[in-house]
């Protein structure tokens, strides 16, 4: 793993600034790939696209409209003003908010703000946790589920899977046998199969695929 520079942006309402890394060259030794897509990889980490302001709490995305400069090395030999903390991913509350202030600028930050919160259910899954931990998440995670699924393009085949593993997750089995049937993709069977046996079993949870 390569890391590449810092990266400074500054919050839209009160111009506190905070920083993420960036990666040059990264691999997948040690993965684990999941059924709801996520990739949880030791040496290619992710970072957020959208975060939430330590000084205000405004909610605003990472990208060129609010990026303030790049720097390498320690900050030190870049400014004499404090460190900027770095960005946080959002919280289930905080990728609710983003969605209901309609901060989603288009079908494709819809959809990474809606996969994002369906993750962070699965995440509890995948660290054994209880999945609806307080009265309402249930509802709120089929909710989400459902919206996901009315944004993404069947034509897709990576939004296929997706709409897949949605469906098993709000316990809709023979629609996600349906829809991964119907994949007529070569070297995918060994998916299909994984898909149809939990979907046998009536397991709405996240699992680890394996080829």
């Amino acid at each position: 793993m390569l890391s590449g520079p810092n990266i400074l942006y500054k919050c839209p309402v009160c111009g506190n600034k905070v920083q993420k890394g960036s990666l040059l060259s990264g691999n997948t030794f040690g993965a684990k790939l999941y059924s709801d897509a996520k990739r949880v990889a030791p040496m290619l980490p992710v970072f957020p696209l959208i975060s939430r302001c330590k000084n205000c709490d405004t909610i605003f995305w990472l990208d060129e409209t609010s990026e303030d400069g790049t720097y390498e090395g320690h900050w030190q030999e870049y400014s004499d003003s404090a460190e900027p903390e770095y960005a946080d991913f959002l919280s289930i509350h905080e990728y609710r908010t983003a969605i209901e202030q309609g901060l989603a600028r288009n079908n494709t930050e819809q959809i990474y703000l809606r996969q994002n919160l369906w993750w962070l259910y699965n995440d509890r899954a995948r660290e054994n946790k209880e999945m609806f931990a307080v009265d309402g998440d249930e509802s709120l995670y089929a909710e989400n589920c459902k919206q996901l699924l009315s944004l993404l393009d069947p034509n897709n085949l990576n939004q296929k899977i997706m709409s897949a593993e949605l469906n098993r997750n709000i316990g809709k089995f023979e629609a996600c046998m349906e829809i991964i049937n119907s994949i007529e993709q070569d070297g995918l069977n060994w998916l299909k199969d994984i898909f149809n046996r939990n979907c046998e079993a009536k397991n709405r949870l996240v699992v680890v695929l394996d080829s």
